[in-house]
């Protein structure tokens, strides 16, 4: 249990999942009855076959075994199974706290770090503890996820007993958000890492192979598109920077001055990339156009 703050508004949970959970068009969702009946590594072409009605898809497990798989339709589930390996979402999800060698299944609003409070969030089927969305700046999720290949939830918090879920995730289908305004916020991971145990996040460093203070391909996503900014902000610096730096007469440099000097050329090539917003029109217009989609699985 949780005492959560009484202003936080519920808004149904199938209209957060038709907005959101979304990639390239196709639906990264599916119903579940069972939790122990999810997929965790189905690929975008997999979950565009489920989408399109193309079932039961052929899946081969780590044996080299073909096994087929249905989903329940999303008409008749009790939950919904939310993929989260193709695109840069996450979720922290709080499992309660040790005390003693005990683990209790409650956690204090006051005790949750204050960047995860401004988020999204679900509360758990069984503790009513909650699951907390949001986007991370500065990671490139297609390597970390590896399209769901890469597993990264183990107890991997600092502050609580929980993980940060990179892959997948479920919901009950009558379930409530609340704090959602339409959009996931972006978080740091320079702030996110904080309270990440520091060998988990050391690792997630090294698989979406993190350099601090630059941005890779796909980081920055809005609720309608992915925008890929290693080819969107890939620009040089103008044409007039270049030409006066090749007429400048070379000089000969310390090792450190030209550390720095190659640290400033690459910041002016960099350009911060801006994330779009959208008003409440068009959000809605596309959660209508989701969720009917949705209701026709």
């Amino acid at each position: 249990m949780c005492d959560y703050p009484t202003d936080h508004n519920p808004s149904p949970v199938t209209e957060f999942i038709a907005a959101t959970f979304i990639t390239d068009g196709v639906q990264c969702f599916y119903g579940l009855n069972d939790e122990y009946g999810a997929r965790n590594n189905l690929s975008l072409e997999n979950f565009k076959d489920i989408q399109e009605m193309r079932l039961p898809l052929k899946l081969t497990n780590s044996k080299g075994e073909t096994k087929s798989f249905t989903p329940v339709s999303l008409k008749y589930s009790t939950k919904i199974a939310i993929s989260m390996n193709h695109s840069n979402i996450y979720c922290v999800d709080i499992d309660g706290k040790c005390e003693n060698g005990q683990e209790i299944p409650r956690f204090a609003w006051t005790d949750i770090p204050e960047i995860f409070q401004n988020c999204p969030y679900t509360k758990s089927r069984t503790k009513s503890l909650p699951h907390f969305y949001f986007r991370i700046e500065e990671l490139n999720y297609k390597l970390l996820k590896n399209g769901g290949k890469n597993t990264n939830a183990s107890n991997n918090l600092s502050f609580c007993k929980g993980e940060l879920l990179t892959s997948t995730a479920w919901e009950k289908k009558n379930n409530s958000v609340y704090n959602y305004t339409g959009e996931l916020p972006v978080l740091k991971w320079i702030d996110v890492k904080k309270y990440i145990k520091k060998k988990e996040a050391t690792r997630f460093e090294e698989q979406a192979k993190y350099k601090k203070g630059k941005t890779t391909e796909n980081l920055f996503q809005n609720l309608a598109e992915e925008v890929t900014t290693e080819e969107e902000y890939s620009s040089v610096s103008s044409t007039e920077s270049d030409s006066t730096k090749r007429n400048q007469p070379k000089k000969k440099l310390k090792k450190e001055e030209r550390k720095e000097e190659v640290t400033k050329e690459d910041d002016t090539r960099q350009p911060k990339p801006k994330l779009k917003r959208y008003d409440g029109e068009s959000t809605d217009k596309r959660v209508k156009e989701n969720l009917e989609k949705l209701h026709t699985l």
